[in-house]
């Protein structure tokens, strides 16, 4: 059995990159699931983020990814505070990758495809 793969884009809404981040990461997911690969994606936001401001942002780009809690800790230890977004790779929930600023849908593909051989 493969171990599994998660990507965990932490965001926040002022982030003008999440429009097409948001759009890639689907496409990713989709990916992902049509292929079956054993990788998922999902989203933490910036815990200083207004929830209403959050959940504009969403409805509005009708994104239906997951969201995870994340503390202040977390979010500064992902690196998202100088570079938002901030994509993490976990294999079985230990951090194994990180990817700094908005991935498009090729490069989340390739990368997921290197981890997957690693």
């Amino acid at each position: 059995m493969s171990s599994s793969l998660e990507l965990v884009t932490a965001w926040s809404p002022w982030s003008p990159h999440m429009i097409q981040g948001f759009a890639d990461l689907g496409l990713a997911q989709r990916f992902f699931s049509t292929h079956a690969w054993n990788a998922t994606v999902a989203t933490a936001v910036d815990p200083a983020s207004r929830a209403s401001d959050v959940t504009a942002f969403m409805r509005r780009l009708r994104v239906q990814l997951p969201v995870l809690p994340m503390t202040s800790e977390q979010f500064l230890r992902s690196w998202s505070a100088n570079q938002n977004p901030t994509t993490l790779a976990f294999r079985d929930g230990v951090l194994v990758d990180r990817r700094l600023g908005a991935q498009s849908v090729d490069e989340l593909i390739s990368w997921v495809q290197e981890l997957r051989m690693r």
